[in-house]
């Protein structure tokens, strides 16, 4: 009996995925979408170049002048923009918890 049921299923499963293939086909027959082909891989005749940019220590953010730049960092500004939308729209207390323990 389970056996029956799955491939009553599995046959509904094909059934439904050939008529929305059908649907996305437009009246003329050709797909939507076309592929494109991959882009050609570079050309392997030049050797690669070698830049002095390894031997540079890695670009810091520059900081913002602003007060709140310097206190909180981008995920902190999310975390209490969040905060602040839930706590408006009568949010969850747990969640707002949860969001303050993420911030300590």
């Amino acid at each position: 009996m389970p056996q029956q049921d799955f491939n009553a299923a599995e046959r509904q499963a094909i059934m439904r995925a050939r008529e929305m293939y059908s649907r996305a086909t437009p009246q003329n027959g050709e797909p939507i979408f076309h592929k494109q082909p991959p882009p050609p891989p570079p050309p392997m005749n030049n050797p690669p170049h070698h830049n002095n940019q390894h031997n540079q220590p890695p670009r810091q953010k520059p900081m913002q002048n602003n007060f709140l730049g310097t206190l909180f960092d981008g995920d902190m500004k999310l975390i209490i923009a969040m905060m602040l939308l839930l706590s408006g729209d009568g949010g969850d207390t747990l969640l707002l918890m949860a969001l303050i323990y993420i911030m300590l």
